[in-house]
C-alpha cells in the first residue's frame, strides 16, 4: 500500500502518448520517430486510427525537445493530434492484475512442462518420443484479426442501439424523414393549375346578408330575382340614392349590427331605375378580401334586371373565371425556392449519419475508452 503518487511511480507505466493518425501514416515511421528521441518508448496499442505510446518517467527530461520535434513533425508523420496523460490508479490496477495473470499462466505451463518431463524420465521407453520444442514457452504474440473486429463493433453497436432506442430512431429513422420531404419538395408543384371556374353565389359558404337602398320601388322587385343566389337581403333608407357616401357610412354602421356572420362581401345601391325607358344604374360594393366578390355580384344583380325587364324569369347570365397561366419567371422563382428547401433536406438528412457515430465517440473519450466504433 503506499499514496497514489507511489502507486503510479511504482506500478505505473509513465507516460501515455496517444496519437490520432492518417489512414496514408505509417506506423512503423511514427514508431521509429518516437524510438529515436526516447528509446524505451513501447508501442502499447494500435487501435482503428489510434497510436497509444508507453514512455518511462525517467525520460520526462527529454519531453521538451521531443514533444518540440513532433509538433514541427506533425504533417510529415501525418498524424492529426495527439494528447499526453499520466498513469490513472484504475490503470496502474488493471496493469497489476494483467501481469498477475500472465504470471499465473506462466507458472501454469511450467508445471505442466515439469509433469510432463517427470512423467517422461519414469518411462525411459518412451524418451526418443520426448520432443523439447513442443514444450517451449513462447510469449505473446500481438495479432489483429480484422474479422473479429468488425463482428466484435458490430455486436457492439447493436448493443448500444438496443439500449439506446432513440439514438437508434435518429440515427435511421429521421434521415428517411428528411430524404421524403426532400422528395415531396422536388415533386409539389406549388402553382397548380386550377382552370376555369363558374362563378355563382355557391361560391360563399353561407347565405349573404346583403343590404340595399329602398328609393324606388322596382329596386325591391329587383332583389326578388335575387332569390336564387340565397341572399338574406336588407332594405336601408336613404335621404338621396347618389350619395355613395352615405352608403358607405350606412355600410359602415351597420357592419357591428348582430348576427354578425355571416360575413358580408356585397351590397347594392340603386341610383336610377325606370322600367319605362328600361334604364338601370347602380352600384355594387363589394368586400375585396375575396377575388371573386365583384365579377360574382355585378353577375347576379345584372341577371336579376334582364329578369325584370323582359319578364323571363328563365333567363341566366353566367360568368366564368379563367385564370392567365403562370408566367415562366414565377414558375421559374417556384422551383429555386423548392431546389432551395429540397437541398435543407437533404443536408439534415445526411447530418445524422456523422451525428449518430459521434455521440458514441464522444461518450467513449469521456469514460476513458479506446476509440472502438465503426
Amino acid at each position: 500500500c503506499g499514496s497514489s503518487l507511489y502507486l503510479k511511480k511504482r506500478f505505473g507505466t509513465g507516460y501515455n502518448v496517444t496519437m490520432v493518425k492518417d489512414q496514408e501514416a505509417v506506423t512503423n515511421e511514427i514508431n521509429d520517430f518516437v524510438t529515436s528521441y526516447v528509446p524505451e518508448a513501447n508501442l502499447h496499442a494500435e487501435t482503428c486510427g489510434e497510436l497509444s505510446f508507453q514512455l518511462p518517467t525517467e525520460a520526462v527530461t527529454v519531453f521538451p525537445k521531443f514533444f518540440g520535434a513532433l509538433d514541427s513533425s506533425l504533417n510529415r508523420l501525418k498524424v492529426k493530434t495527439y494528447g499526453v496523460s499520466i498513469t490513472t490508479l484504475e490503470e496502474v490496477f488493471l496493469n497489476l492484475g494483467h501481469q498477475k495473470q500472465i504470471k499465473d499462466e506462466l507458472d501454469r505451463q511450467h508445471e505442466l512442462v515439469r509433469e510432463e518431463v517427470l512423467q517422461k524420465q519414469s518411462h525411459p521407453k518412451d524418451s526418443h518420443d520426448f520432443d523439447p520444442k513442443l514444450y517451449t514457452i513462447v510469449g505473446n504474440r500481438r495479432e489483429t484479426y480484422y474479422l473479429q473486429q468488425l463482428i466484435g463493433l458490430i455486436r457492439k453497436r447493436l448493443i448500444y442501439s438496443v439500449r439506446d432506442f432513440k439514438s437508434l430512431a435518429v440515427e435511421m429513422i429521421m434521415p428517411f424523414v428528411f430524404s421524403a420531404l426532400m422528395v415531396v419538395s422536388i415533386t409539389t408543384y406549388p402553382y397548380p393549375d386550377y382552370g376555369s371556374r363558374t362563378l355563382d353565389a355557391s361560391l360563399f359558404p353561407h347565405p349573404q346578408r346583403i343590404l340595399y337602398n329602398d328609393n324606388f320601388d322596382a329596386g325591391s322587385q329587383i332583389i326578388s330575382q335575387l332569390s336564387n343566389a340565397n341572399f338574406d337581403a336588407t332594405a336601408i333608407s336613404m335621404t338621396s340614392a347618389d350619395n355613395l357616401i352615405e352608403m358607405e357610412d350606412q355600410i359602415f354602421n351597420i357592419r357591428n349590427t348582430k348576427p354578425t356572420t355571416p360575413y358580408r362581401y356585397g351590397s347594392y345601391l340603386f341610383n336610377n331605375i325606370n322600367p319605362t325607358t328600361h334604364t338601370y344604374k347602380y352600384v355594387t360594393y363589394t368586400n375585396t378580401t375575396s377575388q371573386d366578390a365583384i365579377p360574382t355580384f355585378t353577375t347576379l344583380m345584372d341577371q336579376a334586371i334582364i329578369k325584370q325587364a323582359t319578364g323571363n324569369d328563365n333567363f341566366s347570365l353566367t360568368a366564368v373565371s379563367n385564370p392567365f397561366p403562370y408566367s415562366f419567371l414565377q414558375r421559374e422563382d417556384s422551383e429555386k425556392f423548392l431546389n432551395l428547401w429540397a437541398a435543407l433536406f437533404l443536408i439534415m438528412a445526411t447530418v445524422f449519419f456523422p451525428a449518430s457515430t459521434i455521440q458514441y465517440i464522444v461518450k467513449e473519450r469521456e469514460q476513458n475508452i479506446k476509440y472502438q466504433q465503426l
